[in-house]
């Protein structure tokens, strides 16, 4: 059973008197988690395996995520750098949005990739396209992005068409005015063609 969590991760208790510790990292493969309570209650229990054993400081190193097989090792056969796949936006931070990825390992769309706040533009749950910008396998990370540019050329279509009407009537307006000159500058040019005849038939 769990004895207990911190930030480093969770100690289970494998015997009486005798304690095994699953660090954060070793919890999953594919979760961001950022604190084991989140994920595990005092009390719980749960299934490990034991990866390493220092007798000198009597300490047991456990692992749930080794339980399951490593999704990171075909990663790249999986996923290319430069392609757009669908994601579910699994948690929104003050550092960017993790996305979860069909095969269960999350992504990261950095903060950064944002020009308004990640609230705003995607919510939990809420599934998108992302662009596949980085692979690091090592270091089990995913920089994605977020195809943002087809949302600010519709933002500003609409403003522009929103200006469009505004430009259109300032340009009757011109034309109207233009016209009217035009059309009393004509009258004027009949009156005096006129004036001109009436003064030879006399």
């Amino acid at each position: 059973p769990t004895r207990r969590s911190s930030d480093i991760g969770i100690f289970v208790q494998l015997a009486p008197g005798v304690d095994g510790l699953v660090h954060i990292s070793d919890l999953s493969w594919t979760e961001h988690i950022e604190h084991p309570a989140d994920k595990y209650k005092k009390g719980e229990e749960v299934e490990a395996l034991i990866i390493g054993i220092n007798k000198q400081s009597k300490k047991i190193s456990l692992g749930i995520k080794q339980l399951t097989p490593n999704p990171w090792q075909d990663i790249e056969k999986q996923y290319q750098v430069g392609s757009m796949i669908e994601g579910e936006v699994s948690k929104i931070t003050n550092f960017g949005v993790f996305v979860k990825l069909p095969t269960g390992i999350e992504g990261l769309v950095h903060i950064s990739d944002f020009s308004e706040k990640p609230e705003s533009i995607l919510k939990v749950g809420q599934k998108a396209q992302f662009k596949i910008v980085k692979i690091n396998p090592e270091e089990q990370k995913i920089a994605l992005s977020l195809k943002s540019e087809g949302k600010v050329a519709k933002a500003e279509t609409k403003k522009e068409s929103a200006e469009r009407p505004k430009k259109e009537r300032s340009s009757k307006k011109v034309e109207q005015s233009t016209g009217s000159k035009g059309k009393s500058q004509f009258q004027l040019e009949l009156e005096k063609h006129a004036s001109r005849k009436s003064d030879e038939g006399e």
